[in-house]
């Protein structure tokens, strides 16, 4: 509070500059619900429809520095829960016009993946059914050398310095993450090569090292990240119990988007993620649920995150504008290891000056019990979304 409060007062310092945006939002959910292991007789009571109301403002100013606030306040009757999100709130210094310190809520930005980026452990994931929707930043002090200016094309290193957050560990920097990027624009084709890491007081370090490059080939982009990873805080089912793996491990993603023509553009995103549950874990993680629901299966939900849990995905996404008013998407997530995933078709109308009404479906399906679409306690939503931007 105390480190927003003096981002404020620089805020209003610079107000004679001052940007301000914003939109309010309303979403109304319908959900088929169904019993699963996860979700025996309704255990979970999960409604037959929600609520949800949020607006997000956005201000920046600039003299001699730039501040940039962004800040949701929302409601969701599913949980029951008001409350207030900073999702970004960094100021930009730039003592020389090759140096700048970026230091607060931000995000990091690694990568050229859509839906996955394998070579950042930074920001937060993305959501699967809504890749692109605004989500949290990190408090993170970020220092950027550009030499453009020297090399007659983009090229900068970066290194970011991220404090802990862990409660045994906030008050000992040695816990601080830390990451670095070298990237290069040349010809048309973009790379960058980067590594993480983050000393841990529980169990082994985290750290990654990975490269990503994309290019554009006769209007289509083609985009691909590799990364070799050990991420000792994810959690596995053994026969017995809950275990941490450590380890090397390798995470890549290959993509391509183009559009088709005026009016239509189409994604195509395949993820390797050598993290993935194996046929041992998932018969693991069934047979300790059933064992023992109140133990393992709060755990279970929470490693059930769409597009994560086995080793080969692929995503796609297709847009298409109908009339002037009238779009229409539609995008689908595939389990490769075990077939099932879901479809996500949306008509979205802009008639109304400054407002878009969306009319969106998500249906989960699976032919496969070991998959975390068949196990997901959603069967399919209808949604109704309103959007006004000011």
């Amino acid at each position: 509070m105390k480190n927003s409060l003096i981002l404020l007062l620089l805020f209003c310092s610079c107000a004679q500059a001052l940007d301000f945006s914003g939109n309010a939002e309303y979403l109304y959910t319908s959900i088929e619900k169904k019993e699963t292991l996860l979700n025996p007789g309704n255990l979970l009571s999960i409604p037959p429809n929600t609520h949800l109301g949020e607006i997000k403002t956005g201000f920046s100013a600039q003299t001699k520095y730039k501040i940039t606030i962004d800040a949701r306040a929302r409601y969701d009757s599913m949980l029951e829960k008001s409350e207030g999100l900073l999702d970004q709130a960094y100021i930009i210094l730039e003592p020389a016009d090759y140096l700048k310190f970026k230091l607060g809520r931000q995000k990091i930005g690694f990568g050229v993946g859509y839906l996955w980026n394998p070579v950042n452990d930074l920001d937060i994931k993305k959501d699967a059914y809504n890749p692109e929707k605004y989500s949290q930043g990190i408090d993170v002090l970020r220092f950027t050398h550009d030499f453009t200016s020297f090399l007659d094309r983009p090229f900068s290193f970066n290194f970011e310095f991220i404090p802990p957050t862990e409660t045994q560990e906030i008050n000992n920097l040695q816990y601080a993450r830390t990451g670095a990027q070298f990237y290069l624009l040349t010809n048309d084709i973009e790379l960058g090569l980067l590594g993480s890491y983050k000393k841990n007081l529980n169990y082994s370090d985290n750290s990654l090292i990975g490269v990503y490059t994309s290019v554009d080939i006769g209007g289509m982009i083609l985009g691909m990240e590799y990364a070799q990873a050990n991420k000792p805080e994810l959690v596995y089912f053994t026969n017995t119990g809950l275990t941490n793996k450590i380890g090397w491990e390798t995470q890549a993603i290959v993509n391509l988007n183009r559009r088709i023509t005026e009016k239509s553009f189409i994604m195509l995103e395949y993820f390797y993620n050598g993290f993935g549950y194996d046929e041992t874990d998932f018969s693991n993680m069934l047979n300790l649920i059933n064992s023992s629901y109140a133990l393992y299966a709060p755990v279970a939900l929470g490693t059930l995150n769409p597009g994560y849990l086995s080793k080969n995905y692929i995503f796609c996404t297709l847009s298409y504008d109908l009339t002037d008013n009238l779009g229409f998407s539609f995008s689908t997530l595939g389990n490769l290891d075990r077939p099932g995933g879901f479809v996500y078709p949306q008509f979205s109308w802009t008639k109304l000056k400054n407002t878009t009404i969306s009319l969106e479906g998500i249906s989960n399906i699976s032919s496969d019990k070991q998959s975390e679409f068949s196990l997901s306690p959603y069967s399919s939503m209808l949604l109704l979304r309103t959007q006004y931007f000011f």
